[in-house]
């Protein structure tokens, strides 16, 4: 795994030294608090706070490797979803420990109702943790449909938090799944000016530029998504769907058979298929990754109910097994909220 990460790193990616510093950070924390004297009140009490800030490092650090397929999702998200809680566990007036088991809980889980309790917890704490708000908001419109909510929450975290990169993409993926395709550009493009090596921004963009019929804007920018990242399957993924819509099927085919190779650091997840086989005509095999994807139950499954934006998606909407296909979906997600409310 850190072989990978060093290749990614070695090309400019931000993705490695966000990695890299949330994973070290948790291990310097714990080093510390083996250090600290407990004998002494202040000395339990910093050990206390360092364990819980190891915990909250070490969340997110797994989190990510899992996000972006460093390790198998399912065991990332796993320790992810457990140091989130220990962390909680440790200070529960933490708004991060609080936001940190949120976002597990809404992706890892889709338990919806219990990531929304957790982050609106984190804002009563601190109502100007644009992180927390951000995910809130991200979270209102891909689990919950509450697209105006999710607007003007990812808008009041942008203008509280102007220098943060997260805040501008978050706001332009909210107005990117509402199909405000040309309202998406400034918060990307801004996100980009603070961070010119943040490769989701350059997904996003490449997205919005797609719909908007700039195909050549779109490929340079999810092209540069995908060098930034060493070829990550979620940045490759959509590569592959572009090229294969504007007619580049042979380098479409080498995208796909390359993602059906990958072994290390962690297999191809299905939901990075099965719009690249949609954008190549082979919705067979589209639907076949979409039925492991639920069995698997991929965090990215959420995005189809509100899948406004997804270049190939077309592919599949006027399949008959589409809406079939959504609905058992659907009825996944309320028998998980049944039994987590």
């Amino acid at each position: 795994m850190w072989h990978s990460l060093s290749r990614v790193g070695n090309r400019g990616s931000s993705l490695i030294p966000t990695f890299a510093g949330y994973f070290l950070a948790g291990m310097q924390n714990r080093a510390f608090d083996s250090r600290v004297e407990v004998g002494h009140q202040f000395g339990r009490g910093m050990r206390r706070r360092c364990r819980m800030r190891s915990m909250q490092f070490l969340d997110r650090a797994y989190f990510l490797l899992g996000f972006y397929d460093f390790l198998p999702f399912r065991e990332a998200y796993g320790k992810a979803k457990t140091a989130a809680e220990k962390a909680v566990a440790l200070d529960d007036n933490s708004a991060e420990a609080h936001s940190s088991v949120g976002v597990v809980l809404g992706w890892c889980d889709w338990d919806w109702y219990g990531s929304e309790q957790h982050l609106l917890k984190a804002l009563e704490l601190n109502s100007n943790y644009s992180h927390a708000r951000s995910r809130y908001g991200h979270f209102l419109m891909l689990f919950m449909g509450r697209d105006r909510e999710s607007v003007a929450q990812n808008r009041r975290a942008m203008e509280g938090d102007p220098l943060s990169r997260a805040a501008h993409l978050y706001l332009g993926i909210s107005f990117n799944l509402l199909k405000r395709f040309a309202e998406a550009l400034p918060p990307l493009r801004r996100s980009l000016e603070l961070d010119p090596n943040f490769a989701l921004s350059h997904w996003q963009l490449g997205q919005a530029y797609w719909f908007l019929g700039d195909r050549e804007a779109a490929l340079v920018e999810l092209h540069r998504a995908v060098e930034l990242s060493r070829r990550l399957p979620l940045f490759l993924s959509t590569l592959g769907q572009a090229l294969a819509l504007t007619g580049d099927v042979g380098q479409a085919r080498q995208i796909q058979r390359e993602l059906a190779d990958r072994t290390t650091p962690a297999p191809t997840r299905p939901c990075f298929m099965y719009l690249l086989h949609a954008a190549l005509g082979e919705n067979d095999l589209a639907f076949a990754a979409l039925e492991q994807a639920l069995v698997e139950r991929e965090s990215f499954l959420a995005w189809l109910p509100v899948g406004r934006s997804l270049i190939a998606l077309m592919s599949l909407e006027s399949d008959p097994r589409w809406p079939v296909f959504i609905a058992k979906v659907k009825a996944a997600v309320q028998a998980r909220a049944s039994a987590t409310i």
